[in-house]
């Protein structure tokens, strides 16, 4: 926007009007210069324009009404900038909503009013009367801030102070800006220390929180309220300034303050405080403190003896508490006379240690002599020393300051001492190994070798240093088997059988031990085993000739074991005959006998009953005999019979029920127990519930009148375990051994057969199935079946 101008410029007060929104700027221009408000406006919208124009001498104004939003500055900043070329121009800020918290930033800021800019346009009414108000008192002259010097200079009681404090107060509005610091806080208090004025707050305080509501001593840390109440005292009862250092927890900031008197009249009213921010400063102090006393913790606490000496003085400044115990000396000799501690240096080291100590100054800056020493406690006892001393000097190379420390290295010394004893001790062991000790450099170069080694290879020490492993590895070795270095710098241990040719151009063989040592060179450990390898070749060859014996011998054992293994099948084949034959006689001898009975009695009507009986027996017999056959056929079959997910606790309880007529007629009860949610497993169920029937048909038959027979089905993992347990009379290991066997029973005599339990375990086994028994004399028996989960 270009510049303006209305109205004449006689008695009328030339505005400037900054507002970069021409809406706004109309608006500003319609309140301001409408006749009789006695005001001749100049609107701009570049701020740098304007003030160039002024600093030229172009223009001048009376006041100037400044938008708090203007294109790269603040209407605060630009009143700053505005006042420092026209001294006595009235300046008013107008915020915008929201910025109401800048109202106090800006009266401190030397602004002379402030306006919020509303959305009604209420301010445009408002504003005619602030700037006559503005114009009819106009800011006081420069002298403020030099009277403000006077009252902070002067003694209180003169005239002169007094007259200053009235003026200060009458220019209040003007060295408020004035007295502001980037570097002090200005503070006035009346004498219940409550704050009156505040030339600026801190980070985060409020003006109208503060003013005339809060008191100083709240922003100061409690423990310091005492001691500062009586600095204030000081200042209202005497009229004396006083100075203290203070801290804020709120603000976490340390303040060094200067407290005065204000006066009304004679009368102290209040006071000055001058507070700067020293929390840097405080800072580095306590940082300073904590560090200082880290060093003393430090320096008292070490075992180490650590000392400062002031060369130009010839006294000393500090020694730790440690010399006492490492020197057996009282610490107050060195404070006394500092070189006191070398009349404990031992006789024999002493004229070493003083011309060392006296070519100190020589030493550069920053540089340190040191030594190691004896001293002689006052009990007798010898100690070792390391002795450093640092050397501090002016720029002009004068020595200024001596620190030293001193270390009793005597567990060191005597370490040493044993380490040397210890190698001297290794070198004759080593020398007297029966294998080669050798050591090589990177390139394959001796440089070490014990006797044996020298021995071995017919080469003395001084011709084995200049020597490489290839001058006595043989060629054909190293082409069949190279060294592999890299394999050695990795830190593993290679172990080699090699070839060497000795000085005297023969052939041996050597088992070696190659490994990598700390410093980069190798070790390398020889045995001879040039006879072992004979008696090896002798062995492989005895060897070979055992292998192929043995060999034949198989061969001739398997035609044998061929032949065993016939003979032991035909006399299986004739054991099953055998036991088939008598099995079946048994019954068909009693169908014979049942049959003569018949016939006998058949033509006799009074024994018809007799006749009647004896068929039954054929029967019965017949029968008899046709189930062995099925048991022995069912033994015999080699396919699987079908089968599909079933639940084991429906085959249990039908196998419960068949046999409750047995089991009622042995008076033994059946108790069937199972775990809830089993899994299925997959079986063919008519020939599980025969396993079942027969495992609890067996147990009914063990047991004795009364006793209970328990049938527990669990998950045992990837298996249904069914257990099936009875109080009967067991069996003895030789029985349990033969339980399962064709034809094997114990009850013959009670029409058994032997084929129950065979058959039981070819079935279980069929399924996949594991069948166990555990049974002793006396302590009933358990059979466990296990059969694996549908889908496992």
């Amino acid at each position: 926007m270009n510049h303006a101008e209305r109205g004449n410029t006689g008695t009328r007060s030339r505005i400037l009007i900054l507002e970069p929104d021409n809406k706004k700027a109309g608006r500003l221009l319609a309140a301001i210069g409408s006749d009789g408000t006695g005001f001749d406006p100049v609107l701009s919208g570049d701020p740098d324009a304007a003030l160039a124009d002024i600093a030229a001498g172009k223009a001048t104004y009376d006041a100037a009404v400044l938008s708090n939003a203007m294109p790269g500055t603040s209407g605060l900043e630009f009143s700053r900038r505005l006042k420092s070329h026209l001294r006595s121009v009235s300046t008013l800020v107008i915020l915008e909503p929201g910025e109401e918290e800048e109202a106090s930033t800006a009266l401190l800021a030397g602004v002379d009013d402030i306006l919020v800019r509303d959305a009604a346009g209420g301010y445009l009414k408002i504003l005619p009367v602030l700037l006559k108000k503005m114009l009819k008192a106009p800011p006081e002259t420069s002298e403020a801030p030099e009277r403000l010097a006077v009252i902070i200079r002067s003694d209180p009681a003169s005239t002169e102070y007094k007259a200053a404090a009235e003026s200060l107060r009458a220019s209040e509005p003007f060295w408020r800006a004035q007295v502001e610091s980037p570097f002090e806080y200005l503070v006035l208090v009346d004498r219940n220390i409550v704050i009156q004025y505040l030339n600026r707050t801190a980070p985060g305080v409020d003006f109208r929180e503060v003013l005339g509501k809060v008191s100083l001593l709240d922003f100061i840390d409690p423990e310091m309220h005492e001691s500062i109440r009586r600095d204030f005292e000081t200042v209202f009862s005497e009229g004396a300034p006083v100075h203290f250092e203070s801290y804020s927890p709120d603000l976490d900031m340390w303040f060094s303050n200067t407290a005065g008197p204000l006066y009304q009249g004679e009368e102290i009213i209040g006071a000055s405080v001058f507070a700067r921010d020293i929390t840097k400063r405080k800072t580095y102090e306590n940082q300073l403190k904590e560090s200082e006393e880290r060093f003393r913790r430090l320096a008292e606490t070490i075992s180490d003896v650590f000392y400062i000496l002031d060369v130009e003085k010839r006294q000393a400044l500090y020694v730790s508490p440690a010399y006492e115990e490492m020197y057996g000396r009282p610490a107050k000799e060195i404070y006394e006379n500092p070189m006191s501690w070398t009349e404990a240096v031992h006789p024999d080291d002493r004229e070493r240690v003083l011309a060392s100590f006296a070519t100190l100054g020589e030493t550069v800056a920053g540089g340190f002599q040191g030594s190691d020493y004896r001293i002689v406690k006052p009990d007798g006892a010898v100690r070792w020393l390391q002795h450093r001393a640092f050397v501090f000097k002016t720029e002009d190379g004068r020595p200024t300051q001596v620190v030293g420390v001193a270390t009793d290295i005597t567990a060191a010394s005597e370490a040493r001492e044993r380490l040397r004893e210890s190698e001297e001790k290794y070198r004759t062991l080593v020398d007297q190994a029966s294998d080669g000790i050798l050591v090589s450099d990177m390139e394959g170069g001796y440089i070490e070798a014990n006797d044996s080694a020298c021995e071995m290879l017919g080469y003395s020490r001084d011709e084995l240093f200049r020597l490489n492993f290839r001058d006595i590895v043989t060629r054909e070795n190293l082409e069949q088997d190279p060294p592999q270095i890299d394999e050695l710098r990795d830190g593993k241990l290679i172990v080699k059988e090699r070839q060497l040719r000795r000085k005297d151009g023969t052939v041996f063989m050597v088992e070696g031990s190659f490994k990598a040592l700390s410093d980069g060179r190798f070790q390398i450990i020889i045995r001879d085993i040039t006879e072992r390898k004979k008696a090896e070749a002798i062995l492989r060859r005895s060897q070979e000739e055992l292998e192929r014996r043995v060999a034949e011998r198989t061969r001739e054992l398997r035609v044998t074991m061929e032949a065993f293994e016939k003979a032991q099948r035909l006399a299986s084949i004739g054991t099953l005959a055998a036991g088939i034959a008598h099995e079946i006689n048994n019954p068909i001898g009693s169908i014979l006998m049942a049959a003569d009975a018949a016939l006998y009695s058949l033509g006799d009507s009074k024994k018809k009953g007799e006749v009647t009986e004896a068929l039954a027996s054929i029967k019965n017999d017949a029968k008899r005999a046709g189930q062995i056959v099925k048991t022995v056929l069912q033994l015999s079959r080699q396919e699987d019979s079908e089968k599909s997910p079933r639940n084991a606790g429906d085959v249990a309880r039908r196998a419960r029920d068949i046999t409750r007529g047995v089991a009622v007629q042995n008076n033994v009860h059946v108790e069937l127990v199972m775990e809830p949610a089993l899994p299925r497993i997959m079986i063919n169920s008519t020939e599980m519930e025969q396993v079942f029937v027969n495992l609890i048909t067996n147990a009914i038959e063990a047991s004795d009148y009364g006793q209970t027979i328990w049938v527990r089905l669990t998950r045992d993992g990837d298996a249904v375990a069914s257990r099936f347990v009875d109080e009967g009379r067991g069996m003895p290991g030789e029985e349990v051994d033969r339980i399962f066997d064709p034809f094997y029973t114990t009850r013959q005599d009670e029409g058994g057969t032997g084929l129950g339990l065979s058959l039981t375990h070819a079935i279980v086994r069929q399924h996949g199935g594991t069948i166990e028994v555990d049974s002793r004399p006396g302590k009933g028996t358990t059979i466990t079946v296990s059969l694996p989960v549908a889908g496992r």
